[in-house]
């Protein structure tokens, strides 16, 4: 690895590992650092990928390269909490204000009715029920698809490429269609949805489902949960996971002993925050066999480290 000099910035020079299964990206041939932050902000985890001279490329950095321009999307803009609190919030974030409450819009729309309210002495937005009564006479699948669509040819092409690439690498690989999935309770419907026609309350969701079949129902639950593992299960969930037993309140024990009758525990096996990563072998081993002396007890546990 290598770094080269160049007018305005660095190019970061890299050649690809001897055992990467995915094939070069055509359309980006180096990434080159300008010294300037990207605004754009977000949890989620990047992944990198490979250019077409065997440079590592890394979304999310401002700049133009090659004709290749990335961008933060929007950037950053000054707002006021009510509490009086300075913020940077994203460009499309929208708000206005009645009496002392707080409603935020979908896609930064004020034309269209508010997704989130945050009630005057609150310190966030609660998402707006906003779904439009359903006739159950008269049910349309078309009502649940608003915003997917069918997968271009494209696309396709695209993953019958990489699939077919990562299969010779002799690796196990597990792939996804972006955006496919089901989704939790935050997505459909989402509050980012203008005019969500999708599905019904989760608890009635869930109630059907265990009337009609032998099926379980998931709640993601990552993060200090535990205020609402009543609400979890008040709601018809089975089973929960990640448990992340490192965050405020998720001690494995007290979940075990007050909700183990009620809720499958899919997770937990260990911390990957400290343990796993930064911890001997001994101690992985330890932790691991300890959570599933926990958990298993009774049953209600299937292992997975989060």
């Amino acid at each position: 690895m290598s770094l080269s000099s160049g007018k305005d910035g660095f190019e970061w020079l890299s050649d690809v590992p001897a055992d990467c299964p995915f094939a070069p990206s055509p359309a980006l041939v180096r990434i080159f650092f300008t010294g300037r932050h990207s605004d754009y902000r977000c949890g989620d985890t990047i992944y990198p990928s490979w250019a077409s001279d065997g440079n590592l490329y890394t979304p999310w950095t401002d700049g133009t390269t090659d004709g290749v321009t990335c961008n933060s999307g929007g950037g950053l803009k000054n707002w006021q909490a009510p509490w009086g609190q300075p913020l940077r919030v994203p460009g499309q974030f929208n708000v206005t204000v009645k009496g002392k409450d707080v409603y935020i819009y979908p896609e930064g729309d004020t034309t269209v009715p508010p997704s989130g309210h945050m009630p005057e002495g609150g310190y966030f937005f609660d998402s707006i029920i906003r779904q439009q009564p359903i006739d159950e006479d008269r049910l349309n699948p078309d009502d649940n698809t608003e915003e997917f669509g069918p997968i271009s040819p494209e696309a396709l092409a695209h993953f019958a490429r990489e699939v077919k690439s990562a299969a010779g690498s002799g690796r196990g690989v597990i792939a996804n269609f972006g955006g496919t999935a089901f989704g939790d309770i935050a997505l459909v419907p989402g509050p980012f949805m203008k005019f969500p026609k999708g599905i019904r309350d989760v608890e009635e969701m869930n109630d059907w489902i265990h009337q009609h079949t032998t099926w379980k129902t998931f709640k993601h639950s990552c993060g200090a949960v535990e205020p609402f593992m009543a609400h979890f299960i008040k709601a018809g969930f089975d089973i929960i996971n990640p448990v992340q037993c490192s965050a405020t309140g998720m001690d494995p024990q007290v979940l075990k002993a007050t909700y183990g009758d009620r809720l499958v525990f899919w997770g937990g096996g260990v911390d990957t925050q400290k343990v796993l990563p930064f911890g001997t072998p001994a101690q992985v081993r330890e932790q691991v066999l300890e959570r599933c002396k926990i958990f298993s007890a009774s049953g209600g546990f299937v292992f997975d480290a989060m």
